[in-house]
């Protein structure tokens, strides 16, 4: 928990940049680290077995690739979760424009064909080619045999470095 709040007074001695009024300063290419910052045994759902529940496969439990691009009139990102598009819905923070929140729900098809209707919201900030913060994610799920559930990861750790500019595989991380 240490390691979220370090960006938040960090945020606060400093104040936001002379741009905030600009959203698309987030838009870019992000390799994304995220994973649950409870222990299993805080999880709940319906049906869950954990020994079964692919989160290997899942976008919110390890690497992913995250496209993220603003649309103003709509006060939304377009969004690809490894190539898969969504829509999150913006809301910045009234007292400090590099804080922000994004909702996203949707269905996310993980390459063993499992599918999973959930909705993942963060609160998150900006730290120029960097974003970081916390979110919450459910799930209702089903597996290719037909095995299905319910899921609830009740807080998770998100931190993404831009690939925008950079011609290798490296994060930073």
């Amino acid at each position: 928990m240490f390691h979220l709040l370090v960006p938040a007074i960090l945020m606060t001695v400093f104040g936001c940049d002379v741009d905030c009024d600009d959203v698309n300063r987030i838009d870019g290419f992000y390799a994304v680290w995220s994973n649950s910052a409870t222990t299993p045994d805080a999880f709940t759902g319906q049906n869950l077995n954990l020994d079964v529940y692919p989160f290997e496969e899942m976008f919110f439990n390890g690497w992913s690739e995250w496209d993220m691009e603003y649309v103003p009139s709509d006060k939304l990102f377009r969004l690809k979760i490894n190539d898969q598009p969504y829509q999150a819905l913006y809301s910045q923070d009234p007292d400090n424009c590099n804080a922000f929140t994004l909702d996203i729900q949707g269905t996310y098809v993980t390459d063993i064909d499992s599918t999973h209707s959930f909705t993942w919201k963060g609160n998150l900030a900006y730290f120029g080619a960097h974003l970081g913060g916390a979110f919450s994610y459910e799930d209702s799920w089903t597996l290719v045999d037909g095995t299905s559930g319910t899921l609830v990861v009740p807080e998770g750790e998100f931190t993404a470095a831009s690939r925008d500019n950079s011609n290798n595989d490296d994060t930073g991380f």
